[in-house]
């Protein structure tokens, strides 16, 4: 946990995994999918201290991303076996999960922002399309409560990338591109 200038130990996953997305804030948080190793459909609620169960998401998946809030969260993305990148998206009330509307590409490790109160409105970034053959996702995707639309592209494509800020407003820090390299840098998205 971190409390604006030092890191402390948290409370553990009940089920130890990597490529797994995440939502919320540190006293209401959620965990989903991953790889442990086989690709899970296991969704874990954090309430400051410590992690218990919550409702398995409708399809196993690597490598998503999430806005939103523990009780109104938004699931977006990520790869289906055997690794292929995926438009679905699942919203989650606190108890379980329902089907979102599609995104317009198909993307994996991807990074999104928006408001960690709701999941009425989004910015999904980034990713690649996971399966080879490896390529980057461009578009930016932005999303109102009903449906994606697209914005202004990145300039460059990346994945693995860290990502912040408002549903109206993203920051994305660092990542890899298919020639190999590991970026260290930014990229700014402000509304029109």
């Amino acid at each position: 946990l971190y409390n604006g200038s030092s890191w402390a130990s948290g409370g553990s996953l009940s089920t130890g995994r990597r490529n797994l997305g995440g939502l919320g804030i540190s006293t209401a948080a959620l965990a989903f999918g991953g790889q442990e190793p086989s690709y899970s459909t296991a969704t874990e609620e954090y309430g400051g201290s410590s992690w218990t169960s919550g409702g398995a998401l409708p399809a196993a998946r690597r490598n998503p991303t999430g806005v939103g809030s523990q009780t109104a969260g938004l699931v977006l993305g990520g790869q289906s076996p055997p690794g292929a990148g995926i438009n679905t998206s699942f919203t989650y009330n606190g108890t379980s999960y329902s089907g979102g509307p599609s995104m317009i590409n198909s993307r994996s490790d991807g990074a999104s922002s928006g408001p960690n109160s709701s999941n009425t409105s989004a910015l999904v970034y980034g990713g690649s399309a996971g399966a080879p053959p490896y390529t980057v996702i461009l578009p930016t995707e932005s999303y109102d409560g009903s449906a994606f639309s697209t914005a202004p592209s990145l300039s460059t494509g990346r994945d693995g990338d860290g990502s912040g800020s408002s549903a109206s407003e993203g920051v994305q820090v660092a990542g890899y591109v298919p020639s190999g390299s590991y970026l260290s840098s930014t990229e700014q998205f402000t509304p029109e």
